[in-house]
């Protein structure tokens, strides 16, 4: 956040220096949220010949998220939410 704008000007390019005399790289965090979910979903019938039938199924899923750093709900503008 802190680059200069201009090549080759030095600290004076620096859009933090004037205003704060700040000279040191500045990093953004974004507050947003980050979601994945995977499942799987799996039936085998077996029929034999004399009418037996066996049945198996599988269910498998998972799912990461992303938290803020202050730990509560955010609103579409990343600012807290009070419930």
């Amino acid at each position: 956040m802190n680059a200069a704008k201009i090549f080759n000007v030095g600290v004076a390019g620096q859009p933090l220096y004037p205003k704060y005399g700040k000279t040191a790289g500045v990093t953004i965090r974004q507050a947003g949220y980050s979601n994945n979910y995977n499942s799987l979903q799996v039936k085998l019938d077996r029929r034999f010949s004399n009418g037996f039938l066996m049945t198996t199924a599988y269910t498998w899923g998972k799912a990461l998220g992303y938290a803020s750093e202050s730990g509560g709900p955010k609103g579409p503008l990343g600012n807290n939410v009070s419930i």
